[in-house]
Parts: C-alpha cells; sequence; structure tokens
C-alpha cells in the first residue's frame, strides 16, 4: 500500500471517486436512487475547485494506492480565520472526500489516511479538525480520537 499526495493529473480520478462517495453516501442516508444523481453533472464544477484549491495549497489531497489504483482518497482543507483564544494563528481545517473503495474497506486504510491529515494539520499549526460524517464514517473517526460536537450552526439560504 502507497500513501502519497495526489497529483494534479489525478484530478479526474479524484473527481470520480467524489461522484461516487456523493452517491452511496445519498442513496444510503436519505433514501434517494443513485439514478437521480446520474442527471446532475457537477464535474466542471469540482474540476475547478480542485485545481484552484490544490494549486494554492489551501486543500491537501492524500491518496491510498494499491497496485497502480487509487483505491482511497482524503483531503484537508485549510481555513483562515481571524486569530482567537482556541486559534491563535486563524487556521481552521476541515476533513472532506475521505472515500475507500468497497472492495478495500475494513483494512484500515481510511485510519491510516486520517493520521496523514493530522499530520498536514499538526504541521499547519491548526488546533482544531472539523468534518462531517456520514454514518457509516462515524466509527472511523471515532475511532480516531474525533468526538461529536454540538456547537456547530447553520442557515441554508
Amino acid at each position: 500500500m502507497l500513501y502519497r499526495i495526489a497529483a494534479p493529473e489525478e484530478i479526474p480520478t479524484l473527481i470520480e471517486l467524489r461522484r461516487v462517495q456523493l452517491i452511496e453516501e445519498s442513496v444510503n442516508e436519505e433514501g434517494r436512487r443513485a439514478e437521480e444523481f446520474d442527471a446532475i453533472d457537477i464535474s466542471e464544477q469540482m474540476a475547478d475547485f480542485f485545481t484552484r484549491k490544490m494549486a494554492d495549497g489551501s486543500m491537501v489531497e492524500w491518496v491510498a494506492e494499491e497496485d497502480g489504483e487509487i483505491i482511497a482518497t482524503s483531503a484537508v482543507l485549510f481555513y483562515e480565520f481571524p486569530p482567537s483564544l482556541d486559534y491563535p494563528n486563524g487556521m481552521k481545517a476541515y476533513i472532506a472526500n475521505m472515500y475507500t473503495k468497497p472492495a478495500f474497506r475494513g483494512r484500515g486504510i481510511a485510519t491510516a489516511l486520517i493520521g496523514k491529515l493530522v499530520e498536514e494539520a499538526e504541521r499547519r499549526g491548526v488546533t482544531r479538525l472539523w468534518l462531517s460524517a456520514s454514518n457509516k464514517g462515524k466509527p472511523v473517526y471515532l475511532n480516531s480520537s474525533f468526538v461529536v460536537a454540538d456547537w456547530l450552526m447553520e442557515r441554508y439560504l
């Protein structure tokens, strides 16, 4: 198993993995059918996002590779906020794009990728990571010392 940072030329593969992830999560948790998502194509928006964020360093995308195939992916996105007592350098980080192909699940790959993201966040002086977990992903995060927090509020526009 090879763990490494994804290269810009791999963005099409990252987009496909993200698309499959979104379909799996929506089908499993919202009761939607995968066919509903075939009509929704956000590939162009994802390509733009991945390209910009990887280029400016505000996103670091890790992959797990076996026999030359990317089998899992994960990312950490960095955001700058005004410094505070909890965030002295103003940096916050969000974990996204955690996905492992079904045939490779249960082998500790996601846990290893989380470790890579944590190391990157620590290197940048981030004091807290946050994420939105799917029901299937929650146990992985809980086993990696994440806790459920209810402090976040949101408003849909």
